[in-house]
């Protein structure tokens, strides 16, 4: 019988094809530290160090270089080639002068753009779960389980996105589903593609449904569960600088 307890090990069919990781060079794969993120939606620490930086072409050379502590992540140092890694994630090597961000391409891969000055004090967290205790206070639960906030605004709803201050974890602004803001996909056929928000369906008891205009022209109908808002005004809070690029 089946042991009991988490599984330590993973095969590269079970990968996530978007991930690009290929099938046929082995049997098993990294596999992500269990944690915060879901498996699907992330990499491990690794795969970036290889693919996207290349600085390692193995484990053994990317735990000498964990090991050193100048690989930051989200402003901390980690040590762990297996940690996961997904959207909106920071990946600095201050040591030479590199600060990326983990974002989703146009064909639904994470990749790593390059970002400034404003870009690194600053996060969107999009809403997951709100309880409320006492006093009506709300404690707000985000996709990246490692944040959570204490506030008593009552205009934050479920899915919406919230700019966040890395500093002391103040909300900065609040992103709706309204017309005229500018989201991205996370699910489906059309995962990574940016649009603007036409037009809002709102049902009691029922999801949001929002009609998104792609800037590739195609009309999409999505759930406010599917998608990531990211902008305001028709103007997005992150450059896109290297999107549009291949």
């Amino acid at each position: 019988p089946m042991v009991s307890g988490l599984k330590k090990h993973q095969k590269r069919i079970s990968k996530v094809k978007q991930f690009m990781i290929g099938k046929q060079n082995g049997i098993f794969a990294v596999k992500t530290q269990s944690g915060h993120r879901n498996i699907r939606h992330c990499i491990p620490l690794f795969y970036f160090l290889k693919k996207f930086i290349k600085y390692c072409s193995n484990i053994k050379e990317a735990k000498k270089i964990l090991k050193t502590g100048c690989v930051f992540v989200n402003n901390q140092s980690c040590y762990n080639h297996a940690y996961p890694i997904g959207i909106w994630d920071y990946i600095s090597l201050p040591i030479i002068n590199k600060f990326l961000r983990v974002f989703l391409d146009k064909d639904g891969t994470l990749k790593l753009y390059p970002i400034n000055n404003f870009e690194k004090k600053i996060k969107i967290l999009r809403v997951r779960k709100i309880h409320i205790g006492k006093n009506n206070r709300k404690t707000i639960v985000f996709d990246d389980q490692k944040f959570y906030i204490e506030t008593s605004n009552l205009s934050i709803k479920i899915y919406d996105s919230l700019v966040i201050r890395n500093r002391d974890l103040r909300i900065l602004h609040i992103l709706d589903s309204r017309i005229g803001n500018i989201c991205m996909i996370l699910e489906g056929s059309l995962k990574g593609k940016i649009g603007l928000i036409i037009k809002v369906l709102k049902k009691f008891s029922q999801s949001t449904i929002v009609h998104i205009l792609l800037f590739s022209g195609l009309k999409v109908v999505k759930n406010t569960s599917q998608i990531f808002i990211i902008g305001e005004n028709k103007r997005p809070f992150i450059s896109l600088k290297g999107y549009f690029t291949k």
